[in-house]
């Protein structure tokens, strides 16, 4: 878990002082359970900054997301602390004109790192939790170092989708993307904050067990 002083420490703009003194006036266990304590939001601020690191990115301090892929926040130096919603369709900022302090005590966290793993989902991490995963990250050179030292399992880089209205097949870059066995982009393995994802089979769950003890990691999955 992390605490106040590693959230300060770790995410490259300043805490607001309205979260500060919701912190100050609420008990830890209360914002642990509504999902605002240090932890959730170190884990949130450092993933997105993982998606997009830019300067202006940077100065945001990101509170939690609305389920389809937007999320809220925070300019860390802005007095008014008023609450701004990063949207991706159409790309752009809204402020929704309310404030830190007014947004905080209703609230809920769409974005929580204590969700158990989804059926049919498998991860390989080093956390207790796979939502804490970037807190301490397998590297993407030590996670293709151990997929090309391992049988079943090949690294390629990049996966694939076929436009629905052209048939074009188009790549996208992806980081640390493995083919399992000779299942195709349908049994593949997907590297991201630090974790990896792939599909819960037995023979994965053997695979992903002979994977975490060359990574020094874990293998969490719904049971």
């Amino acid at each position: 878990m992390g605490s106040l002083e590693d959230l300060v420490a770790r995410i490259s703009g300043p805490v607001p002082e309205g979260y500060l003194q919701y912190l100050r006036f609420n008990s830890a266990d209360a914002v642990s359970e509504q999902g605002f304590d240090p932890t959730t939001l170190l884990v949130l601020n450092l993933e997105l900054t993982d998606l997009e690191d830019t300067e202006e990115h940077r100065k945001r301090f990101f509170l939690t997301g609305d389920g389809c892929g937007n999320y809220l926040f925070v300019v860390g130096d802005d007095p008014a602390e008023v609450v701004h919603l990063w949207d991706h369709d159409p790309l752009g900022i809204v402020s929704t004109d309310e404030s830190l302090s007014d947004f905080l005590p209703t609230a809920e966290q769409q974005c929580r790192i204590d969700w158990p793993p989804n059926e049919g989902d498998l991860y390989i991490c080093r956390t207790s939790r796979y939502g804490e995963s970037i807190l301490d990250p397998i590297p993407i050179e030590e996670w293709i170092a151990a997929v090309d030292a391992t049988e079943g399992i090949r690294h390629q880089g990049y996966s694939e989708g076929k436009n629905p209205f052209t048939g074009v097949v188009v790549r996208f870059d992806e980081q640390g993307f493995s083919l399992i066995g000779e299942g195709g982009a349908r049994n593949s393995a997907r590297w991201y904050h630090g974790r990896v994802m792939l599909r819960d089979t037995p023979g994965n769950r053997q695979l992903a067990e002979s994977l975490a003890v060359k990574l020094a990691a874990r293998v969490i999955g719904a049971d």
